[in-house]
């Protein structure tokens, strides 16, 4: 088994930014987020707050909600999967991702958006608003022409990812070589049972393997 085959050619890494870099890309000030945090819209973190381009997008996007009159809701699954689908977005807009040298022309680690619209109609009450996705500007004009539009709230997800990329003015998404961490650990416990192809695979990355274990032992 080849290295290639045990370790994927390159890893991302996602710039960070802190509660006050936040508040001027978003707009979204941090007693605002502390607030989110606190009531259970944003997750939690340990420390000091960091935010990642899904988490950007998520400030933007839950201003934009609230812009429209939308209920908050909880630090729920659909809403991380909805902004990472904004994180989708951010990749495709130029000037955000930045290669390590040599990694430009090697399989990339970064999948692309499936989906750009969410659409809502109100009342709202109480209730989380019940998100439909289009996946492009085709199937929000057939939404629209199936009797969705009266009183249709748009939320357009590319839109997020420009606001976003637009304060941030500089790469989110950095492109390396070789596995990343997870990837790492992975292979070290495999090594630790003996896999000789993953304990080669360790060596050729200059991963001292061995020295890991002794000192564990030690």
């Amino acid at each position: 088994m080849a290295q290639a085959d045990i370790f994927s050619p390159t890893h991302i890494e996602f710039v960070t930014f802190t509660a006050a870099e936040a508040a001027r890309i978003t707009d979204v000030q941090p007693a605002t987020q502390r607030n989110w945090r606190r009531r259970g819209f944003l997750s939690k973190q340990s420390g000091w707050a960091r935010f990642n381009a899904a988490e950007l997008a998520e400030l933007v996007l839950r201003k934009a909600m609230s812009d429209l009159g939308m209920p908050h809701v909880e630090a729920t699954e659909e809403m991380h999967e909805i902004c990472i689908q904004a994180q989708a977005w951010a990749t495709t807009l130029p000037g955000t991702i930045e290669f390590e040298p040599g990694t430009d022309n090697l399989p990339s680690p970064i999948d692309g958006p499936r989906y750009r619209f969410l659409l809502a109609r109100p009342p709202w009450g109480e209730n989380e608003p019940e998100f439909r996705r289009a996946r492009d500007e085709v199937e929000l004009l057939a939404a629209m022409n199936g009797g969705l539009s009266v009183g249709l709230s748009i939320i357009d997800l590319k839109a997020i990812a420009s606001s976003v990329v637009e304060g941030v003015a500089g790469p989110l998404f950095l492109v390396r070589q070789g596995p990343d961490e997870s990837e790492i650990l992975s292979a070290l416990h495999r090594a630790q049972y003996g896999d000789v192809e993953v304990q080669q695979a360790l060596e050729a990355i200059e991963v001292d393997w061995r020295g890991m274990f002794e000192a564990v032992k030690s």
